[in-house]
């Protein structure tokens, strides 16, 4: 399933009325953690197959959030 919303506005702005598994990886780009394949370096490949670029800045915030996402589920 592939949904496209499209709105204006600050992604931050955004972020803040999603739920939490919701999370920027880039200035431009946030993911829903559901939605995550495989996480590298720079880049996010989520289950549709397609790659969202991890910036440097956020990679460490990322990496966390989806650990902690991924144990959550196992609890």
């Amino acid at each position: 399933m592939k949904d496209t919303i499209e709105t204006y506005g600050k992604l931050g702005d955004l972020l803040e009325s999603l739920p939490s598994h919701f999370v920027r990886c880039h200035q431009s780009f946030a993911v829903n953690l559901d939605a995550v394949r495989s996480l590298e370096p720079t880049a996010i490949t989520l289950i549709s197959d397609e790659s969202v670029p991890v910036s440097r800045r956020m990679r460490a915030s990322v990496r966390e959030a989806l650990f902690e996402h991924i144990r959550a589920e196992h609890r």
